[in-house]
């Protein structure tokens, strides 16, 4: 879960960033005749800040994954490939003119709204070819017409118009998951809109790879379902009109929730990178080695992903300041983590750890993830608290690489 508080806005503003950004991270799912809202909102900090300075509170909710391998090895030798973005097939080449696309077979098929739509951002992006070079991969891909509905080629189109920069591999990769198929045409559209912008984000900074990119393929793979609840929806799972005010999203077992209700959310791409880096660390590093929720190994589990979401948005390492806001919202008296902060009361030997973090940020030194995991793992045999030792001696997932889901139980 996480909680704005003074110290991390004063660090985000340090940064220049707008993340003060609420989250909680679910590992019990047993509990299904309890609504949604009562499982994930688990923390009365959380409860208590979501009707507080709503434009500076996002609330963002993690759970535990499952997916099966069947195509997890084409997955990765993508991402493999795609290390060298942004440069592709069609940007590498020759530059591409607004007549070579105009002009093509391609263009001629498309119907006359979507003609409209390619002359707009043709219009829009004068002189940029690379944006018309994912145009014309696009609409020259064979997947674009024997795969994909008129309304689909139409959201696709979209996505890329929204977000200039957008590789249409992502977006037309992204039409053939599950999650995709299984939306409404509304829901389609806002799914293309928000892979658009990651995508965008992650083609025109490649100084925030892999981390950004391979948050991106999570989505447009399959690896990790992306879900867009309806209101109805949210408000059925238990989540009031208020909570829909400062809600981002949440993750719950295979799928990552946004709240497209929450005004601007789709118009800001730091916070949408922010969420989705962070979330997606805690899939993949929970996936088959989970964390209980009054635990030196969930306090990791969240240290490790407020630390690394920084990453997505090219701040590696995250500032001095920025972490101190971070430890204050986790261990001081006014945490919005009421389970860490209670182990740390309760757990001296993890409290010795957490207070040299402490020390070591007043003297301007940054403690990394894997530190805080090898200092953890050796209090395993001596340390109560502990409930899965596993995960402290398996080293963290700190860049969003993808990582085969389970086979689901026949």
């Amino acid at each position: 879960m996480r909680i704005s508080n003074d110290s991390i806005n004063q660090a985000i503003q340090n940064n220049q960033q707008t993340d003060s950004i609420q989250k909680s991270q679910t590992s019990d799912h047993s509990h299904s005749d309890e609504p949604l809202r009562d499982v994930v909102m688990q923390n009365t900090a959380m409860r208590q800040e979501l009707t507080q300075d709503l434009p500076t509170h996002l609330t963002r909710l993690s759970g535990q994954f499952e997916k099966s391998k069947t195509d997890f090895q084409a997955q990765a030798t993508r991402q493999a490939a795609n290390v060298g973005l942004p440069a592709t097939s069609s940007t590498a080449a020759k530059p591409i003119k607004p007549s070579d696309i105009t002009s093509s077979r391609s263009f001629d098929r498309l119907s006359p709204s979507q003609k409209g739509l390619v002359r707009d951002v043709l219009a829009q992006n004068a002189g940029n070819s690379q944006v018309a070079g994912q145009l014309k991969e696009m609409i020259d891909s064979p997947m674009f017409f024997k795969k994909l509905t008129s309304n689909d080629r139409s959201y696709a189109l979209n996505g890329l118009a929204k977000s200039p920069g957008a590789l249409a591999a992502d977006l037309l990769d992204f039409t053939q998951t599950a999650s995709y198929k299984g939306f409404s045409k509304m829901q389609k559209q806002q799914g293309q809109v928000i892979i658009g912008l990651l995508s965008a984000d992650a083609a025109l900074n490649p100084s925030h790879n892999p981390t950004s990119r391979n948050t991106v393929l999570a989505l447009t793979t399959g690896n990790v379902e992306l879900g867009l609840p309806t209101k109805k929806e949210l408000l059925d799972e238990g989540f009031t009109p208020e909570d829909l005010q400062s809600l981002y999203g949440f993750a719950y077992e295979n799928t990552m929730y946004f709240n497209v209700y929450l005004p601007g959310l789709l118009d800001s791409r730091p916070d949408m990178v922010r969420t989705a880096a962070h979330e997606i660390n805690h899939v993949l590093n929970d996936r088959d080695n989970d964390t209980e929720f009054d635990t030196p190994e969930r306090a990791l589990d969240e240290y490790r992903s407020w630390y690394m979401e920084n990453f997505a948005v090219g701040i590696n390492p995250p500032t001095v300041e920025y972490m101190q806001g971070v430890w204050e919202n986790f261990f001081s008296p006014n945490a919005g983590y009421d389970n860490i902060r209670e182990v740390y009361l309760q757990d001296p030997d993890f409290r010795q750890i957490v207070d040299q973090i402490k020390v070591d940020l007043d003297r301007g030194v940054v403690t990394d993830p894997e530190t805080f995991r090898k200092s953890l793992a050796e209090l395993i045999g001596k340390d109560p608290f502990i409930k899965n030792p596993r995960y402290l001696t398996t080293p963290g997932n700190l860049d969003n690489t993808l990582t085969p889901r389970a086979r689901p139980a026949e």
